[in-house]
């Protein structure tokens, strides 16, 4: 487990490292820039150590987990190790752990053989980056028993998500939490950032305000793009300080293994 500064979690936890892109939002994947730094192929995955895989274990201190930052969990080079790691997130019921992923198509097939019910101290979230991978959230809306989040970062396009299905079923109305932000990156380079626009930010927040209340906003930074262009001081426009006044919005997940964490209280 590291601590990280990430908003909308305590620490990060990697069961593996690496992953291979899927989509158009992991054009630009920090993961693939840190690891080629080590001259490692960021393709190849890799198991972490058991030091630091069974490290959750030894704080007793209820965290809130975003689980493998650097990697997928569903990653289909990773179903020997992830029994292992499910167990790993059973036996620490302190924790709220949040699995993000852009592959929901294999959630189901991946899930521990005792999930039903679910797991209350488990959230499970796919990454929206533009209205391409809308799919997303209905292939997430379909997994039993999930608590489910989305994270629409990097925000890449245009993005609604309060549309109906053919039947008129709202695959919104089953998540209960959103993160929205734009690309982050450097100004040189092949890991570069793409735009954001601030009406890309401001009509998702406005579509879920209107249309599905109960998801919960959380707003982790403007990205590099608009930090530049309104002058902003904090690193990839992050501090919402900052943020026009409508879009001062840093919820965080509400699961039962957070009952009582003065860090998932929402302000």
């Amino acid at each position: 487990m590291t601590k990280t500064t990430i908003s909308w979690a305590t620490y990060t936890h990697q069961f593996w490292r690496g992953c291979t892109k899927v989509s158009a939002g992991c054009k630009f994947c920090y993961m693939h820039r840190i690891i080629e730094k080590s001259n490692l192929d960021p393709t190849v995955l890799r198991r972490s150590t058991d030091q630091e895989f069974y490290s959750p274990k030894l704080n007793k201190v209820g965290e809130i987990i975003f689980v493998n930052s650097m990697s997928d969990f569903f990653h289909e080079d990773a179903d020997e190790w992830r029994d292992e790691a499910w167990q790993v997130i059973k036996d620490c019921p302190q924790h709220a752990w949040l699995i993000l992923t852009k592959r929901p198509e294999r959630i189901t097939e991946c899930l521990p053989a005792d999930w039903i019910g679910g797991y209350k101290n488990v959230m499970l979230g796919v990454s929206i980056e533009s209205q391409d991978c809308f799919y997303r959230l209905e292939q997430l809306a379909e997994v039993p028993d999930a608590k489910r989040f989305i994270s629409a970062e990097p925000l890449i396009g245009p993005l609604k998500l309060s549309f109906a299905d053919d039947f008129g079923l709202r695959p919104i109305d089953s998540f209960s939490w959103c993160i929205i932000g734009g690309e982050s990156g450097e100004e040189q380079g092949y890991y570069r950032y793409r735009p954001c626009k601030m009406e890309w930010i401001e009509n998702l927040v406005t579509d879920l305000q209107q249309n599905a209340t109960h998801v919960n906003i959380h707003v982790k930074q403007l990205g590099s793009h608009l930090q530049k262009e309104r002058g902003m001081k904090s690193r990839h426009g992050s501090d919402h300080a900052e943020f026009p006044d409508q879009l001062r919005l840093r919820s965080k997940p509400r699961v039962p293994s957070l009952a009582g964490l003065s860090a998932a209280s929402n302000p």
